[in-house]
């Protein structure tokens, strides 16, 4: 059994309800101790102090809890908020058999099931206005009306509130917060001759032709009645065909022992080097080629890639971008209201990067996981990772049984098994789309081999620059 001693300050008048601050409070209750330390017989014996009443009292605790205990029932309490569109977290859907307006999203389902399991009801305070699809929630006007005290908590999760304006509750998510820019920079099939091997190794497969031709040129037989431009052009075209593992344009008779062993080498090395070249190249058929893409804020600034941003998230925009690129930045940021840029994102349009939180990627990326071709991308151009919890009034009573709530709900793994059966009910709701752009055949047209023919035609110029040279030299 623990017994606790209990402090009651009465207060002689009205105008000493202030509580007590800084060294007023601590001079005070040394006083008590004082007193206390000098009775032997303090309980329920009261003692006055600087026009103060003291009183003490000895509680058992197993009977008289000191601290309530938790409210497990609300009675029908009604929890008022006003509802809009905010995919993936909060959005309406029309059932088709009854034709009544529901809501879906985790933001809700978490909410509700909280108000369920504490015997609470949601009231839908603008649940007559209609909803359209390209429509989306105003948070701003929300956070103003917590601030203001006309609503207590909203079911629209959304970033960290700031403490002078209203408080959050337990996070339901803390995602990263980064640009979805579209897939752009796709590489021309011509190109794909090049990409197998990078710059370096084109590097080093040239000077290896040059080292093959000076070893030939030295132990391949048969060739010393040649002149020694011959014996290198020879050469030269021996080293190729090697490399590429093709026929030798020369024939050997009789080989040494030391030309048949560089010979096996590099054999060995040309099927080598051709098979991994030709199974990269046909790779590239398969899948879509792209170059850089925007993966910073350099970048972005770079390639002059505009951004829809809400109006109202433009500051918080900057205030994540680093100080020496928020003028560029800030040239390339188009605020729009909140339907403006959700309609711009569900149609698809590739002329903006979007800042979104990963948790709406994971949901929005659904549409395109059949897709050849993607449309956007997650880049790793981020602002931060936000804390993503109900925002509140500082003294929402619903925020300490709320917080336990979505602790038990993330141990239990609803968050993501809801996200995936959101998306479906979205999908029959006209909200998404899956994206089917199915690569068909294509096959090799006059610009798919314009590398080819490049080649081909320097080496008509190269032949001819080099059939004048000899002309000149036979007449000279």
């Amino acid at each position: 059994m623990y017994n606790v001693l209990v402090l009651l300050l009465l207060l002689s008048t009205r105008a000493q309800m202030e509580p007590y601050r800084g060294g007023h409070n601590i001079t005070l209750l040394r006083s008590v101790l004082t007193v206390i330390r000098g009775r032997e017989n303090w309980k329920n014996t009261p003692i006055f102090l600087g026009g103060h009443i003291i009183r003490f009292f000895k509680l058992d605790t197993n009977v008289y809890p000191l601290f309530p205990p938790s409210v497990q029932n609300f009675q029908g309490y009604v929890v008022s908020t006003p509802v809009g569109n905010d995919i993936p977290r909060v959005f309406f859907v029309k059932d088709k058999k009854t034709g009544r307006k529901q809501i879906r999203g985790f933001g809700y389902r978490t909410f509700v099931e909280y108000l369920h399991r504490y015997n609470a009801s949601l009231y839908v305070s603008n649940s007559h206005q209609e909803h359209a699809i390209n429509s989306s929630v105003n948070m701003g006007r929300i956070i103003n009306q917590i601030v203001d005290g006309q609503l207590e908590i909203s079911l629209h999760p959304y970033v960290d509130v700031p403490e002078n304006m209203g408080d959050n509750s337990y996070p339901l998510l803390i995602a990263s917060n980064c640009l979805i820019v579209p897939v752009r920079n796709e590489i021309s099939r011509y190109m794909y001759l090049l990409l197998p091997l990078n710059q370096s190794s084109w590097i080093l497969l040239l000077g290896s032709v040059i080292y093959i031709s000076g070893v030939l040129y030295y132990i391949q037989p048969g060739l010393v009645h040649r002149t020694w431009d011959q014996r290198i052009g020879l050469n030269v075209l021996d080293s190729i065909s090697r490399i590429i593992n093709i026929c030798s344009p020369s024939r050997i008779y009789n080989p040494s022992l030391r030309y048949f062993i560089v010979s096996v080498h590099l054999s060995i090395l040309g099927f080598v080097v051709t098979n991994l070249y030709s199974i990269m190249l046909g790779s590239f058929f398969t899948t879509l080629v792209v170059g850089e893409q925007v993966d910073s804020m350099e970048q972005l600034i770079q390639q002059q890639q505009k951004v829809l941003v809400k109006y109202y998230e433009v500051s918080t925009f900057l205030r994540h971008v680093e100080p020496d690129l928020v003028d560029g930045v800030a040239q390339l940021l188009v605020g729009v209201n909140a339907s403006e840029q959700v309609s711009a994102l569900l149609g698809f349009n590739r002329s903006y990067a979007y800042p979104f939180t990963l948790e709406r990627w994971e949901f929005f990326s659904l549409q395109q996981q059949y897709a050849f071709k993607p449309i956007f991308r997650f880049s790793s151009a981020c602002l931060g990772s936000p804390i993503i919890g109900y925002p509140m009034r500082r003294d929402c009573h619903l925020q300490s049984s709320l917080n336990m709530f979505i602790m038990r709900i993330q141990a239990a793994g609803l968050l993501q098994h809801w996200v995936v059966s959101d998306f479906n009910d979205a999908m029959r709701a006209g909200y998404v789309r899956l994206l089917e752009n199915f690569l068909g055949f294509h096959s090799l047209d006059v610009d798919s081999l314009r590398l080819g023919w490049t080649v081909l035609l320097f080496g008509w110029l190269l032949s001819a620059l080099i059939f004048l040279c000899e002309r000149w030299r036979f007449y000279h």
